[in-house]
């Protein structure tokens, strides 16, 4: 079995795994479009509030941890690639 593949379509709003819909909120979908933009580069929680939230200081480090959460959840065994990075902020490995 290969490794399930992302297909993420701004314009549309959609996310699809291995061609099934995936359901995301705003946030969420901002979320994930955020860490695929550049995959394996980990982004800090301040880029993650400022691009998500889009704000600057509201949003706490659990809300953020939620988030992840949430949509690792909804990717099912592709969330496994969204990593947390202790004291720093998110990524999608590879």
């Amino acid at each position: 079995m290969g490794q399930p593949s992302l297909l993420i379509d701004p314009a549309g709003f959609r996310v699809k795994v291995n061609d099934t819909p995936v359901n995301l909120g705003m946030l969420e979908f901002r979320f994930l479009s955020l860490l695929a933009s550049e995959p394996n580069r980990v982004f800090t929680f301040q880029e993650v509030e400022s691009f998500v939230y889009q704000t600057d200081g509201s949003a706490s480090r659990e809300g953020m941890k939620q988030l992840a959460y949430r949509v690792r959840r909804k990717l099912g065994q592709l969330g496994r690639r969204i990593e947390a990075v202790r004291g720093v902020g998110f990524r999608l490995a590879q």
